[in-house]
């Protein structure tokens, strides 16, 4: 038996492909300025990032969505493939015409005039960043999907490595009751535009740090991301017939292939289990979708769909969140 959940262990470990962050960040306050930077590699006889201050970081409310212009737009799609980090698509601006063709290109994707509870929309934000301000200053931005409205999100530091910069971002809450909706944000760096200019690559990164992002307490869950469909199938190959029950490989509900414009709506229809919150992956090499369905409560079921660009299922395996966590097994 303890073979069986030592399989089923190792099984869901790989479909989640999480882990930590690539590597310790260093903290900065957002009152040092853009001028101060981390000691000299020199003295240390070895390369280091350079730790970036800031004027300002705001939260704005963005809306969540899940279509494919937020990655195809912004400074960084490659990075969405690395699922070793928690990629965040940035974005940057350095004049008053950015954010107007910013928001022309968002507007009907995104809820840019929208607040939520004591989150200033977009537009109350950015309505400030006139030619003035971009004499001295530029802004970079990252967007947040999150499993809940009821979490924040602030920037931990900004670090500089061979002209590429990146955001690190962190949730600055955990509340023991939060809402079971799925919602995003942007999170705004005003920075010193000489040293914003000076950089041509650009990054932003979901960190742990202080009190983790709730959905870490499952380990290995992730609010979106990739995931390889091959070794998928690869581990489907190797179960045994015990651990095969929670694999279902036919009798789906969604057969036609359709004009997939909603993985998540399309794989709600095959859905047998109650469920709160919503994570969904991508292999884009394999054209291949997974979504998957759950609650907070640990122990509770678990359910992943898997279908293809054309939105026909083609694997589905069910679970319990306990399975996660191996001190549970």
């Amino acid at each position: 038996m303890r073979k069986i959940i030592a399989l089923i262990i190792l099984f869901m470990c790989i479909l989640a492909g999480c882990s930590r962050t690539e590597s310790e960040v260093s903290d900065v306050s957002p009152n040092t300025s853009p001028e101060q930077k981390a000691p000299d590699a020199a003295e240390n006889n070895e390369k280091q990032e350079e730790s970036v201050g800031w004027y300002s970081t705001k939260l704005v409310y963005a809306n969540w969505s899940e279509d494919d212009r937020i990655l195809r737009n912004c400074l960084n799609p490659e990075t969405m493939a690395i699922s070793s980090s928690r990629h965040l698509p940035v974005y940057k601006f350095s004049t008053k015409e950015d954010v107007e063709r910013f928001k022309e290109m968002f507007q009907d994707i995104l809820s840019l005039d929208q607040r939520r509870d004591d989150v200033p929309s977009f537009s109350e934000v950015t309505d400030s960043y006139n030619d003035d301000f971009f004499t001295k200053h530029s802004v970079v931005m990252a967007y947040v999907v999150a499993s809940s409205g009821s979490f924040r999100f602030d920037i931990e530091s900004i670090l500089i490595d061979d002209m590429s910069l990146c955001l690190n971002v962190y949730q600055t809450n955990a509340p023991e009751v939060y809402t079971a909706d799925m919602a995003g944000w942007f999170v705004i760096a005003e920075l010193d535009k000489d040293t914003v200019e000076k950089c041509e690559a650009f990054d932003a990164k979901l960190i742990k740090i202080g009190t983790d992002y709730k959905v870490s307490v499952f380990p290995g869950f992730r609010e979106y991301g990739s995931f390889s469909w091959e070794e998928t199938e690869r581990a489907i190959k190797e179960l045994d017939e015990t651990s095969l029950e929670h694999v279902k490989l036919e009798g789906f509900r969604n057969t036609e292939p359709i004009i997939l414009t909603s993985p998540v709506d399309r794989a709600k229809e095959e859905v047998d289990i109650d469920y709160a919150l919503i994570q969904y992956f991508q292999d884009q090499q394999e054209g291949m979708w997974m979504v998957r369905f759950f609650n907070s409560d640990d122990g509770g079921p678990l359910e992943e769909v898997y279908m293809d660009e054309n939105g026909v299922t083609k694997l589905i395996l069910y679970a319990t969140t306990a399975r996660y966590d191996s001190s549970g097994a």
